[in-house]
């Protein structure tokens, strides 16, 4: 948030309390882990972004390859994706996965799979981002609230706003709801993404709670409520990332900070 906030991290301060949260249950009860994790790249014109897919599915990869995940417990959504059968990631899509994994995991658990009683549930998006300033805020209050735009928000100019975007806040409330897993990992490659950090935050876990026993929800986002995300850089080195997504999956000592 603020430029003196404790609580904002480096590049590599975050690859490793993400890695941290990931890792969290290694021993003889390891969780059942389930993801959503959505990229939107069908923006057109001055919009367009380039890196917002290709991040989604490197998470993807990097769940499956190096932090225990299951095909069948990971959705991925994107553009581009032929299994989405050229169906965007609208808002509503986006909603109805959450929903969809909320009663994947509800049913593993009645079914005592193991490690369902013990699930991760990890959020990820890359994408627009929007903010918007909250009528009659003070100083004293949260300023602005921000908004995912996902495909089609901007060009739904005669529906509901809450129809086309995913307001953060709102999204942070509705999958505790939707999703009944022990742990909760949020992470938002977005401008304006740190609007979904309250203003009173308290419980937002920045790093990993002790107390297995209680739901902890991590938030981590590529930008304070005020700032644009960096999209994807040209060079080789980059991958065709962004320079949040790149930091996450490549943020061991000293290659972040070396590159930023």
């Amino acid at each position: 948030r603020a430029q003196d906030d404790p609580r904002r991290l480096t590049p590599q301060q975050a690859h490793r309390r993400s890695s941290l949260v990931l890792e969290r249950y290694s021993g003889d009860d390891p969780p059942a882990r389930y993801a959503l994790i959505v990229g939107v790249c069908s923006y057109t014109g001055a919009r367009e972004l380039r890196s917002t897919c290709e991040n989604a599915k490197r998470i993807r990869e990097a769940l499956l390859r190096d932090y225990g995940y299951q095909d069948g417990r990971v959705v991925l959504l994107t553009d581009d994706n032929p299994a989405n059968r050229g169906a965007p990631c609208t808002a509503g899509s986006i909603r109805h996965a959450i929903e969809e994994i909320g009663s994947q995991i509800r049913r593993e658990q009645a079914a005592d799979i193991e490690g369902a009683q013990n699930s991760t549930f990890l959020f990820f998006y890359s994408g627009h981002g929007v903010r918007r300033t909250f009528a009659g805020a003070t100083q004293s209050d949260d300023l602005f609230y921000g908004e995912l735009a996902p495909a089609g928000a901007f060009e739904a100019v005669n529906s509901p706003r809450s129809e086309s975007f995913l307001d953060v806040r709102q999204l942070r409330e509705d999958i505790p709801k939707a999703i009944p897993s022990r742990q909760r990992m949020i992470i938002l490659d977005a401008c304006f993404s740190g609007t979904a950090i309250r203003h009173d935050d308290q419980h937002v876990q920045y790093g990993v709670a002790s107390n297995q026993s209680n739901p902890t929800e991590f938030v981590l986002t590529a930008a304070t409520e005020s700032q644009t995300a960096i999209g994807e850089i040209e060079g080789p080195a980059w991958q065709h990332l962004s320079v949040f997504t790149y930091a996450l999956l490549d943020g061991d000592e000293g290659s972040a900070e070396a590159r930023f």
